[in-house]
């Protein structure tokens, strides 16, 4: 935070670090991990454009240097608008452009691209000094994506890198869009998009109560894809943790989980992302037995 643990980066109230994190690995070469966390309402430039900091940490998990990104530091070009709210989500992409260091992918889940709060997604290729050395913009406009989008989706309010799910030598980043109406009112959806090394999009599909052979099922107001993880293969096949959240106190939160003999999750075959199977994780269900609670968030 701005009063502890060796970060001596300049804070203003209000600018949400930490609201999201990732893991890069060991970008600068000293053996120690490094992490990217982002500061979405910072205001480098124009009012909430967003920030995304490089922590460079100590064997003790302290920050023993740091680098940030945003509107008007750290090599990035953007450009940001008033309240795109860069860095809102993050993820650790691996090398994909192969020039030996780590590339990432930050949201910017208010990005108006197309229409208001849309959403889109920054891949940042990063150089070992913390610096980006080039950018590329994925919204229903720019880098290859052709949705379709529609105002308020709030595409990117979660990423999730995905390994090669289909085997094809590219990449798979799973993009939450939490309020998509397929179906219904903020049913939510989950994209996979198939990254060339160029940062791009090379094929797309989406997941949704109408999409990609999901079975849901979902409610008005779910909010599908709020929240996403990649937690490895469990059974040996490739497969994405996507959440269900229910949207009113009296509702369920939900996982659609990936587990032992009934897997939730998405397979490539041909070109072709889709999901194979899914089951729900709820209380009382499928072995899980927690019980919910108001404003208890299983997560």
């Amino acid at each position: 935070s701005a009063a502890s643990g060796g970060f001596t980066g300049a804070l203003d109230g209000g600018d949400w670090f930490g609201f999201a994190g990732a893991a890069l690995g060991d970008l600068d070469g000293d053996g120690v991990g490094d992490l990217a966390v982002g500061a979405p309402r910072d205001d480098d430039g124009v009012t909430n454009g967003g920030a995304v900091w490089i922590l460079f940490l100590d064997a003790g998990g302290a920050v023993r240097s740091h680098a940030k990104i945003s509107a008007t530091s750290g090599g990035f070009a953007g450009p940001l608008a008033t309240n795109d709210q860069l860095g809102s989500s993050l993820a650790a992409l691996g090398d994909l452009d192969g020039d030996g260091t780590g590339d990432l992918a930050a949201g910017a889940v208010h990005d108006g691209d197309g229409g208001a709060d849309q959403g889109a997604l920054w891949i940042l290729f990063l150089k070992p000094e913390r610096t980006v050395k080039s950018q590329a913009k994925i919204s229903e406009t720019q880098g290859g994506f052709s949705g379709p989008l529609d105002s308020g989706d709030q595409f990117a309010i979660a990423l999730a890198a995905a390994g090669d799910l289909d085997g094809d030598g590219l990449r798979e980043l799973a993009v939450g869009a939490r309020a998509d109406d397929d179906g219904g009112t903020d049913r939510g959806a989950v994209w996979l998009l198939s990254l060339a090394a160029d940062g791009s999009v090379a094929a797309q599909a989406k997941i949704s109560a109408t999409a990609g052979g999901f079975g849901g099922p979902l409610d008005d107001g779910d909010f599908f894809g709020v929240s996403l993880a990649a937690p490895g293969a469990l059974d040996g096949d490739g497969n994405v943790l996507a959440e269900k959240m229910a949207n009113g106190p009296q509702d369920e939160k939900k996982y659609w989980n990936n587990k032992t003999e009934h897997n939730s999750y998405f397979v490539g075959r041909g070109t072709e992302l889709e999901l194979f199977e899914r089951d729900d994780v709820d209380a009382g269900e499928n072995g899980f037995g927690g019980a919910y609670r108001y404003f208890t968030y299983f997560c």
